[in-house]
């Protein structure tokens, strides 16, 4: 359970080239090539690390390209083809539409990757009861996390900018 809180910026970058079938790091950065796990690409699939925060501890999450089009309704692919379009190749700099990930707050299935210090997220779930059963379980929750819609209005607000409010509304 956590919070999108931070576009993870390592080795200078706001993404990483990947192979499409076992998701490992690739040097290539456009262009079929060979991966070293045997599969063939057409292209890397960018992937996205994001710091998601909980209870004031954070970790790194690895986002594919189906949670960026779940969540902001394009993928990393897509995002960085429009940066580049707009005449902006600078990849120290995290593109705009990235910035919507930002603030939501979402159950996590992950896979726990220590030798690379992220976690890959399976799954995820912005189920408002689902995060209310996951915090319930964890030990350390805060007694504010747990979340009611009810509390609050967000009727032009953003999903992401609802919970939030809800959030801060309930730890007043």
């Amino acid at each position: 359970m956590g919070t999108i809180s931070k576009i993870v910026m390592d080795n200078h970058s706001w993404c990483y080239p990947a192979c499409v079938q076992c998701h490992r790091k690739t040097d290539i950065q456009t262009g079929p090539f060979t991966c070293g796990c045997g599969k063939e690409n057409n292209q890397p699939v960018l992937r996205v690390e994001v710091m998601v925060t909980q209870n004031n501890k954070s970790s790194k999450f690895l986002l594919w390209d189906r949670e960026c089009a779940e969540l902001i309704g394009e993928t990393a692919d897509d995002v960085n083809r429009v940066k580049i379009e707009d005449g902006d190749l600078d990849l120290n700099a995290s593109p705009q539409a990235l910035d919507k990930l930002l603030g939501h707050v979402l159950a996590f299935k992950v896979r726990i990757q220590s030798k690379l210090k992220n976690a890959v997220v399976l799954r995820y779930s912005k189920d408002l009861d689902l995060i209310n059963a996951v915090l319930e379980r964890l030990p350390d929750s805060e007694a504010c996390s747990k979340i009611d819609p009810s509390n609050v209005d967000c009727n032009n607000a953003t999903h992401a900018e609802c919970l939030t409010m809800i959030r801060l509304r309930d730890c007043l």
